[in-house]
């Protein structure tokens, strides 16, 4: 009996990844994620099964309206609060919120400087 060689494990392309990861945040379709990326439903589907969004990484998609938006100002993050509380009734706070980003500060994602901040690398 012939022995076959296992199959190779397909390394996921970086923007059905990124589609994926964009199209949990409420509000975003996978339809739109799909034309924002040039990648098929299909895979994206297929990619949810790997994903999970969390809480910060919410805050991250209000902060840069999903990826869209590169640098800014904080403005008001009880606004992000607020809107975490209406989607993952989480109970968060303004500070809770800036703790949160804090954390891409420390992972090299995010840069903040007083009140103004810049994706330091794409999000998704």
């Amino acid at each position: 009996m012939k022995r076959g060689r296992a199959p190779k494990a397909l390394t996921p392309d970086p923007n059905v990844m990124r589609a994926a990861k964009v199209s949990l945040v409420p509000g975003m379709t996978i339809t739109g994620a799909c034309a924002r990326f040039g990648v098929r439903p299909l895979a994206v589907r297929e990619a949810h099964r790997q994903l999970r969004m969390s809480v910060p990484e919410l805050a991250l998609a209000a902060l840069t309206d999903s990826g869209l938006r590169t640098s800014g100002t904080l403005g008001d993050l009880g606004n992000i609060a607020a809107w975490l509380n209406y989607v993952d009734k989480d109970d968060s706070t303004a500070a809770d919120v800036r703790g949160m980003l804090e954390t891409f500060v420390a992972e090299g994602q995010l840069v903040l400087e007083g009140e103004r901040w810049t994706l330091a690398k794409p999000w998704p």
